[in-house]
């Protein structure tokens, strides 16, 4: 017996070390594509905790070098403020500022010098946008002018909101069972005061539908609420979830079975240069992390990352659709969330070409993954970094960085804290009569009668919001 049980504790032990050597094998790509199907077909059941925030990071030098050009143009913009020559000094203003950025490109390119190119083309693109800016802005003369002291007041109130809020949040998730939990807490936190609010809310991906705990708010909604017809909250939980009818017409089950292979064929879109294996840092090594893989990404990347992810969920529900269809989906359906897939591919895949999308394009995060020896991702931690112009508008000679750390806690069955039953819970349909009226909740649809009455219920309910009834 004693020999058996060495043995098997042998095996084991082989296998775990051949794992380790495997995963360490990969490429940095393969690396985080093994992880997130692991986690995905795997050890999907876990706790997680972690906290989101904003916060300034140092410009990096070769950033540095080149926000003048950014901060020129978009000085510029003030010019047009009452029109006329002003104006055309801006706008041209603006356009020398773009084209010093471009010409810093191009040269920064020529010496193959990547991180001064890279900064450089997030000055061209902020220039490039107050340019168009610049010779579309049309305000009146008479609109007053924001003084200095007031944009630096101004800035001074963002930064301290930027400095104190925060939003830590933990979870549970049992994908074998459909259900994730999600409990986000807004947090003000500074000197001799510290306010807090929790949203518990938990996702079954089975009926498509919300549970949530509106218990810190459920008090203020109904005092203002208690004059209208919408039913009282009271102390119960809130379900909220497509009728039947709707929910009858999609394929979730082979959605479902597509998501592994989507996201997959999503992370393989993306340039393998893009990841890189990393040396492990502090935080890793206080989580058990044994690898740390980082991978780059702006934000034309992650719309190409989402875009080779919808079509990868068409291509496989068109396959699904011909030869394996989910019970009670008729074809007519499979087309329709086909046809939705395939427009969603065709959005992301479109290149922005509107100012805002120009500036947000300089947008860059970076995303650690720490994987364990099995190959598991035990933490995940994303900086995304606002493009330069936020820092020129406010008044600010630091970047801003939305940070995101994520730790997964493998504890066995994972614990859910929302347990809903029919005595402390209720639909949002029982809470708001008419919008059951509107989605056909009694399994029939409403009848235009009944619609147009819910549409004039809901402008009751909602002051100051127009609805048009055609």
């Amino acid at each position: 017996m004693k020999t058996s049980i060495r043995l098997l504790a042998m095996a084991t032990s082989a296998l775990v070390l051949g794992a380790c050597s495997s995963i360490g094998n990969k490429s940095a790509d393969e690396m985080v594509r093994y992880a997130v199907q692991h986690n995905l077909t795997r050890d999907n059941q876990y706790n997680f905790e972690g906290k989101m925030f904003v916060q300034e990071v140092d410009v990096p030098a070769a950033q540095a070098a080149s926000a003048a050009l950014a901060d020129t143009a978009v000085a510029a913009v003030a010019k047009c403020i009452g029109g006329g020559d002003e104006c055309t000094e801006g706008t041209a203003s603006a356009n020398a500022a773009a084209a010093n950025a471009a010409a810093a490109v191009d040269a920064a390119s020529a010496a193959a010098d990547a991180a001064t190119a890279a900064a450089a083309a997030d000055a061209a693109t902020a220039a490039a946008a107050a340019v168009a800016v610049a010779e579309d802005t049309t305000v009146a003369e008479t609109e007053p002018v924001v003084s200095a002291e007031k944009k630096t007041e101004y800035s001074q109130w963002m930064r301290h909101w930027m400095r104190s809020v925060s939003v830590p949040y933990t979870g549970a998730v049992d994908l074998p069972a459909g259900k994730i939990e999600l409990i986000p807490e807004l947090r003000y936190d500074t000197r001799n005061a510290m306010v807090s609010i929790k949203l518990p809310m938990q996702i079954n991906i089975n009926d498509l539908s919300l549970l949530a705990d509106p218990a810190a708010v459920a008090p203020f909604v109904d005092m203002f609420a208690s004059d209208s017809s919408m039913q009282p909250l009271g102390d119960k939980l809130v379900r909220v979830g497509l009728p039947e009818e709707w929910r009858k017409h999609i394929p979730m089950q082979s959605i479902l079975a597509a998501v592994p292979k989507a996201l997959d064929d999503g992370y393989a879109a993306l340039d393998k240069q893009a990841y890189q294996k990393l040396d492990m840092d502090e935080d890793g090594r206080k989580v058990g992390a044994r690898y740390r893989v980082g991978l780059d990404t702006t934000l034309k990347q992650s719309n190409q990352l989402a875009a080779a992810m919808m079509e990868s969920l068409r291509s496989q529900l068109a396959e699904t659709a011909k030869n394996n269809p989910q019970a009670g989906i008729s074809a007519e359906d499979y087309k329709n969330t086909i046809e939705a897939l395939a427009w969603f591919a065709k959005l992301y895949a479109k290149p922005g070409d509107t100012e805002m999308e120009q500036i947000l394009g300089a947008m860059k995060t970076h995303t650690d993954f720490y994987l364990d020896g099995r190959g598991r991702i035990v933490a995940m931690r994303q900086n995304m970094t606002f493009p330069p112009l936020l820092s020129v508008l406010m008044d600010s000679e630091k970047n801003y960085q939305v940070t995101s750390w994520w730790r997964l806690n493998y504890t066995g069955k994972p614990t859910f804290t929302l347990h809903a039953t029919p005595q402390n819970t209720q639909n949002l349909t029982q809470i708001f009569p008419y919008l059951g009226t509107l989605m056909g909740v009694e399994h029939k649809p409403a009848t235009p009668s009944e619609q147009v009455q819910a549409l004039q219920d809901l402008e009751y309910e909602l002051e100051g919001v127009t609805v048009t009834v055609e």
